[in-house]
């Protein structure tokens, strides 16, 4: 019992005579007691598992749960709701951290296989724009089986990644994520004709789109199925070399010219001038609604150390009906 108490008592002197050379240090030098202060932080922050973006790279130290929770699809429905829609040259939403940060690592974790470019066709110079285009894109449907198994057949990505892949669509599958875009885009599908009914049935497709050099997509709008389109940037790093990898959004030159573009046709770069660049940056979604000046194209990538990945996610209309009701885009109002 004595032994007891005087261990006690001994540990309790050394705790005052800790905070007393504590106190002395704080009054005597500042700037010391500011580097200890310093230096207990960064211990406890490399003490716990690390999830944010460090710089402009996102790394992880430590094992983290790659399943898709509750909370990243609520996370995601709130990212949307919250975002500012902007209206020129038409109603676009541009989101930063759409994902939240342990999804996104994951993300990365599973896409380093596909980083390189022998997933890819080679072009030759006789080749037409559209040839190249179809060459140096590859599409990737996350709702599909043989899909996900053409990525493991291409990139050898194991069984982990197939499966996170395939649960990362869960959501933009979402029910209140899609319901979120459409509310954001009520504006442009008010306009159409006959008028979008948000009670109709829709769906989503989830695109894991890898595009090589040479890469480009010429100006056009998007077909009417597409009631909301939804580019996410999926780059490792913030770089340089990909500031021009953004998706461009186009004004046309003459205003009241009427270019006649249907389906997957293109126009002519002569034709406009780019009012806008997305930023193609880690966890950044870029969203628009399909109306009558919805141009956006991309320019003719060059070399690149990697591929320009991105998932290309569609909300459409879920059209089960025998008789097809021929629809028109309308214009880009934002109410």
């Amino acid at each position: 019992m004595i032994k007891s108490k005087l261990g006690r008592l001994l540990l309790v002197l050394i705790y005052v005579c800790f905070v007393y050379e504590l106190y002395l240090n704080i009054t005597n030098s500042p700037k010391k007691a500011l580097v200890l202060i310093k230096d207990f932080e960064k211990s406890r922050e490399s003490s716990r598992q690390d999830r944010e973006p460090i710089g402009n790279k996102f790394e992880f130290k430590t094992d983290i749960n790659c399943d898709i929770q509750k909370r990243d699809i609520d996370y995601t429905r709130k990212r949307i709701l919250e975002s500012n829609l902007e209206g020129d040259p038409y109603p676009h939403l541009i989101i930063e951290n759409i994902f939240t940060t342990d999804v996104y690592v994951c993300i990365l974790r599973y896409l380093k296989e596909m980083r390189s470019k022998k997933g890819l066709k080679k072009i030759s110079p006789k080749m037409s724009p559209k040839e190249i285009e179809i060459a140096q894109r590859s599409y990737n449907d996350l709702n599909m089986i043989p899909h996900l198994n053409r990525l493991e057949e291409k990139y050898g990505i194991n069984k982990k990644a197939k499966s996170f892949l395939k649960d990362l669509a869960v959501i933009l599958n979402d029910a209140g994520v899609q319901q979120a875009w459409l509310h954001k885009f009520s504006g442009p599908l008010s306009s159409r004709r006959p008028k979008f009914d948000r009670r109709s049935r829709i769906l989503s497709r989830q695109l894991l789109t890898i595009d090589g050099s040479s890469y480009a997509i010429l100006p056009h709008t998007d077909t009417v199925d597409k009631l909301v389109t939804i580019l996410i940037y999926l780059p490792e790093v913030t770089d340089l070399q990909h500031q021009n990898l953004g998706t461009l959004l186009l004004r046309k030159m003459n205003t009241s010219a009427n270019i006649q573009v249907s389906g997957k046709q293109r126009a002519d770069w002569k034709e406009f001038h780019v009012v806008k660049q997305a930023p193609f940056k880690p966890n950044v979604a870029l969203a628009f609604s399909a109306c009558d000046e919805s141009w956006h194209a991309v320019r003719e990538v060059g070399k690149m150390k990697e591929p320009r990945i991105s998932l290309q996610t569609f909300i459409m209309k879920n059209d089960e009906a025998k008789v097809k009701i021929k629809e028109k885009v309308g214009p880009c109002s934002s109410t």
